[in-house]
């Protein structure tokens, strides 16, 4: 006879495997990349602060490739200096909402970088 202790842990369990958001990719980086930093425009023209153009900060990201295929991974500066190419890491995540100009979709955020 299941006791009630024994009934809450399974519908912990439940919950967590139904509401469960995560995603994991284990892989080797072999490259990574800066982009240029692109001008701000408004109405076509470029933005100037006390007459100093304005950018948008430099996208980076790393390529990791993993048994099945590669993957293109958006980085922070401070992951960006953490990942060494030929290194094996895992990347932690969750599926979440992507912004990029203007537009949204759901895409993988990768929020922990761990050295295998």
């Amino acid at each position: 006879m299941a006791s009630v202790e024994d009934a809450k842990n399974q519908a912990r369990e439940y919950i967590k495997l139904t509401q469960t958001n995560i995603v994991k990719l284990a892989g080797t980086v072999v490259s990574n990349y800066i982009s240029e930093p692109k001008a701000k425009l408004k109405d076509g023209e470029p933005v100037f602060i006390d007459g100093v153009q304005q950018f948008y900060a430099p996208r980076m990201s790393c390529k990791v490739a993993f048994v099945g295929g590669e993957a293109e991974i958006p980085l922070n500066s401070e992951q960006y200096k953490k990942v060494k190419i030929g290194e094996m890491y895992l990347f932690t995540g969750r599926q979440g909402l992507i912004k990029s100009f203007g537009s949204e979709s759901v895409g993988v955020v990768y929020d922990t970088i761990e050295e295998i």
